[in-house]
């Protein structure tokens, strides 16, 4: 019986030197993350905020929040990468805030405006730009690690520089192409937050 539990001790202990180095770094974004959206809505919940990860409630959210017990459910289904991260809390803490759009009467818990942060739909918000450093006005850590390039929503690495040049003149074509289906059913596109 021993044997066993020095076994399961130190498999234990080998699993948390791979797992820990990853943990610390999330946590280490979601800290930041939820810095600026503290201080972007004067910070609704002092202290209190928790970020879960789990299952989207509908397949296109990106993340989903109770007031009542300022909770913040991120998808589990994501990589998380800092310029997703930062833009989604932002918004979530918007609802932590309560706020509300009187403009917008079919979703009042959205805006209206498509460049506001509380728009339903996810995009770049400035006050996250380099990690937040301007907007925080706190320096990065001595041993930050930045991410890898990604893009908002997919997790995929940006092509190099001459591959870039070459699909981005075939994906306007594309673009253009949805858009004009969208303007037609109607619809919006891209990762949808609550």
């Amino acid at each position: 019986m021993r044997i066993a539990q020095w076994i399961g001790l130190w498999a234990l202990l080998l699993l948390c030197s791979i797992v820990a180095p990853g943990v610390a770094d999330a946590d280490w974004k979601i800290d930041r993350a939820k810095a600026v959206a503290a201080k972007a809505w004067s910070d609704p919940c002092p202290g209190r905020v928790q970020i879960l990860y789990a299952p989207p409630e509908q397949p296109t959210w990106l993340a989903s929040t109770v007031r009542g017990y300022c909770q913040v459910t991120l998808s589990d289904r994501e990589a998380w990468p800092w310029k997703q991260l930062c833009p989604v809390l932002v918004h979530e803490y918007g609802h932590l805030a309560g706020f509300r759009d009187p403009l917008n009467p079919s979703d009042p818990f959205h805006s209206h405006d498509p460049r506001n942060i509380m728009y339903a739909f996810i995009h770049p918000d400035g006050r996250c730009d380099d990690y937040g450093t301007p907007y925080l006005g706190i320096p990065l850590p001595p041993d930050f690690q930045p991410d890898p390039e990604l893009r908002i929503g997919t997790g995929i690495a940006r092509r190099g520089r001459a591959r870039r040049a070459k699909s981005a003149k075939r994906d306007a074509g594309r673009s253009r192409a949805r858009a004009r289906e969208r303007a037609r059913a109607g619809t919006k596109a891209g990762p949808r937050l609550t």
